[in-house]
């Protein structure tokens, strides 16, 4: 079929043209569907057309003529020039209730669905693979897994694969990897973000691929790009050892040479798959190192765009400006980005170019870099298909970046405005020519404060933007990070790499956690040694400041979160005990408590005292004592005092919480009433023993009784101690639950469903003291009435009907 070996075909990468066909494929759907659903309106229509038909040809006579212009005539030589089929089908009268298929025209539905995601219409696709199920098994079923030895998944399941790992279905692409198959589970890590056991699998895959090459290939050898043989073909006469001429020889060898660069080609799949593993997990000098490796192997790199973009990527997040690649060599014009067939996959270069020369100050390359890059962004979403935003929002995200780039030239260079180096669009005449800025060229501008602080409301809007997506907001973190150290601004770099470390925490990449910590640490070394000692960097350094020591003690901070996270708690713990031992006069050591408190709550070092005096009280303490010396900063509302007296309540209450259930679990618990009446018995024993004192006559006797009835009482005098001790620390538990869960709810707002229920339950244990009933009334006027006021209501509504 003409249409499949043109449009559909693999060689086709305008995906403009695939998308009108498949727009014209569903238009010919709906007429399908709509005909099916209303037989009657379309045999109406039929017969009105018929009818207009024969009393306008003829005179109005019904003639030969007439009817050899019917409808269907003309719909079956539609039909062939577009299905590129000769001869005649079968009569029908044109109307959708005739068609044989759905679309008209005989599709291959696989190959339809394969082109449908190459532009991103992956609902379409997946529409495709269901009709192929249909007609294959009747019903949309997978049928029963493939446990078989081959390792080749087949191509329905792999476009299954390559849909649900795309549209917003978290679930749907476990039922489809449900084999053992290295490559079924490739795409399930893949999707998952486990990019350890996808790099594990690609190397089994490279493994497997290279036995199986050596096994087609034996018996062949290749040197300079020509087979020879080495062992007779059988088959091949006197002339089977690579000598000229023989049909079957020459046969042969050209099969050996496609199977050849069929191996290759699938190789070097895996390859990039292999180096995008190592990129994800943040191994970016093993991922630098291994693709060098392979761009020597590579005769024409400027052939794979997308291998030239892995290594730009790496290029610009180290700052090696001195990558030179035939796609990045010195162009004025930038032609050579330009003539690719998909403009986005040069995105990575031209913002390689625009960083290299917004760190030399070249304004015509960095413009033409810059307006190349936007021109491909948006003509490629101008060839998205609106089905899914998975590929709208990566280039939201690099239309982004580039205006990150732009603002960062505005304050390193600002005698040379890039409005002046702007070529105008095709037409409206030649570029214009370049102004000298005030200051002259190759002089750039160290930013402000002011100007840097506009720059960090800019990117933090950005970074807001994108919360919850951290595959989105990690290039925006890496650019970020570059940007600082292209404009010398690096005393802001700590609270930078921080604030990359918590993001890429909290989402699970710890890897990438990890990496910013380690550069954390060793930008503190270089602080703490000083600048212009050998271990200072190359990088200009400026003096330790009270913010960058700050800062320091915050990434120590983040380090101990990351190492919680990681599962190494008793190294957290001792990392968080040091950090209050080395920084106790530090404003962040209250959070660190409170911090500290919680997590040996959770590991059960240290004694619930301790734990509640020592730490989680003592934090408490500290920011309420903070906020009496700085009254700028109130502990209540939405600032950092507020927050973390907010936080530390809520910690305080949820231990002592903890532990006023624990203490009344045991006080309920069948051991402590056996030891209860156990106790009793014991004081019925010592009764009687009293009165056998009192009628003693003789004084060996009296003495034994004595004795015995001194052990008794001192035992009884300690279960007396410790029962009123577990009553006295259980009401004690209990206030301070209840005080803090009250105080959480007035210094802040970021508990409050988790804690209103829960202060209910603990108020309404202590409703028969007076005290506590007025500070719980006086609570609920101010903060509790709107949040619970009409849940309450319900479940009293509820209960008295």
């Amino acid at each position: 079929m003409q249409l499949e070996k043109h449009v559909f075909g693999n060689q086709n990468d305008n995906t403009r043209t695939i998308q009108m066909l498949l727009d014209a494929l569903n238009s010919l759907r709906r007429c399908y569907v709509f005909a099916r659903m209303n037989p009657s309106a379309v045999l109406s229509r039929r017969r009105e057309s018929a009818k207009g038909m024969i009393g306008s040809g003829n005179g109005g006579s019904l003639g030969a003529g007439a009817l050899d212009v019917t409808p269907g005539k003309r719909s079956r030589v539609a039909r062939n020039n577009i299905a590129g089929v000769e001869g005649e089908g079968q009569q029908d009268d044109g109307t959708p209730l005739s068609w044989q298929t759905v679309y008209w025209v005989h599709v291959n539905y696989l190959t339809a669905a394969k082109a449908a995601q190459k532009c991103a219409a992956y609902f379409t696709s997946l529409l495709y693979v269901e009709h192929w199920y249909e007609s294959q098994f009747g019903r949309l079923i997978l049928g029963e897994p493939d446990f078989s030895d081959d390792d080749q998944i087949p191509l329905h399941e792999q476009l299954l694969l390559g849909v649900y790992t795309k549209i917003n279905d978290p679930d749907g692409i476990r039922a489809v990897a449900r084999t053992h198959k290295v490559a079924s589970q490739l795409a399930l890590f893949e999707h998952e973000g486990r990019w350890d056991k996808a790099m594990e699998n690609y190397d089994l895959l490279l493994q497997a691929s290279r036995s199986k090459r050596r096994e087609a290939l034996k018996g062949f050898r290749f040197c300079g790009g020509v087979a020879t043989v080495e062992q007779p073909i059988t088959g091949c006469g006197t002339r089977r050892f690579g000598t000229p001429g023989g049909c079957l020889l020459n046969e042969a060898l050209d099969n050996v040479k496609q199977s050849k660069s069929a191996f290759e080609r699938r190789d070097w799949g895996m390859q990039k798959g292999l180096l995008r593993s190592l990129q994800q997990m943040g191994c970016w000098h093993i991922e630098g190192m291994y693709s060098q490796g392979l761009f020597a192997r590579v005769k024409e790199p400027d052939t794979d765009p997308e291998f030239a973009e892995l290594q730009c990527e790496a290029a610009w997040r180290a700052g090696n400006w001195d990558l030179r690649l035939d796609m990045t060599r010195e162009s004025d014009d930038m032609t050579l980005l330009s003539t690719r067939g998909d403009a986005s996959l040069d995105f990575h270069a031209a913002l390689h170019r625009c960083l290299g020369t917004l760190v030399q100050g070249d304004p015509s390359l960095f413009c033409s870099a810059l307006q190349l890059a936007r021109q491909g962004i948006v003509e490629r979403i101008a060839q998205m298909s609106a089905e899914s935003t998975q590929s709208v929002n990566p280039a939201i995200v690099k239309l982004q970046m580039l205006n990150g780039v732009t603002d960062a030239w505005a304050v390193r260079w600002p005698n040379f405005p890039l409005i002046h180096y702007i070529s105008p669009p095709d037409g409206l005449g030649s570029q214009a020519t370049p102004m000298r800025g005030i200051a002259g060229p190759g002089v750039a501008h160290q930013p402000s404060d002011s100007e840097m602080d506009l720059l960090e409301l800019a990117w933090k809007e950005r970074l807001d933007q994108m919360q919850g997506h951290y595959d989105l907001l990690e290039p925006l973190i890496a650019l970020r990070g570059v940007l600082l150290r292209s404009l010398d601004r690096e005393d802001r770099f700590l609270s930078h790499l921080q604030e990359a470390a918590r993001i890429a925490r909290k989402a699970g990449r710890l890897n990438h956690g990890a990496n910013a910590v380690h550069e954390m640490k060793l930008i503190g070394k270089s602080i703490a040694t000083g600048p212009g000692t050998a271990a200072a960097p190359e990088s200009n350094i400026r003096k330790p400041q009270n913010s960058a020591v700050v800062d320091l003690i915050d990434g120590r901070v983040e380090e101990a979160k990351l190492l919680w996270t990681q599962g190494q708690h008793n190294m957290a713990v001792s990392l968080a005990k040091f950090l209050l031992h080395s920084a106790e006069k530090s404003p962040k050591n209250a959070a660190l408590l409170s911090l500290t408190g919680k997590w040996l709550a959770e590991t059960h070092s240290a004694s619930s005292r301790v734990i509640l005096d020592q730490y989680l009280a003592k934090a408490v303490q500290l920011v309420q004592e903070r906020e009496v010396l700085d009254v700028g900063q109130p502990a209540t509302g939405a600032g950092q005092n507020g927050l973390c007296l907010c936080r530390g309540h809520f910690r305080l209450a949820r231990y002592a919480d903890a532990l006023y259930r624990q203490t009344e679990s045991r006080l309920n618990s069948s051991e402590y009433l056996a030891a209860l009446n156990l106790r009793n018995h014991k004081s019925a024993e010592l009764e009687a023993l009293t009165e056998q004192i009192r009628k003693a006559v003789k004084l060996d006797d009296k003495r034994a009784l004595q004795m015995k009835a001194a052990e008794l009482q001192k035992t009884l005098m300690l279960d007396d101690v410790e029962d009123r001790q577990l009553v006295d620390d259980c009401e004690e538990f209990l206030k301070t639950a209840l005080q803090s869960y009250r105080m959480c709810l007035i210094t802040g707002d970021k508990y409050d469903i988790r804690v209103v229920f829960r202060l209910i339950c603990v108020w309404f244990n202590l409703s028969g003291q007076q005290q506590v009933n007025q500070e719980m009334l006086e609570t609920i006027d101010k903060v509790m009435y709107f949040p619970i006021g009409h849940l309450l209501i319900c479940d009293i509504h509820t209960k008295f009907t």
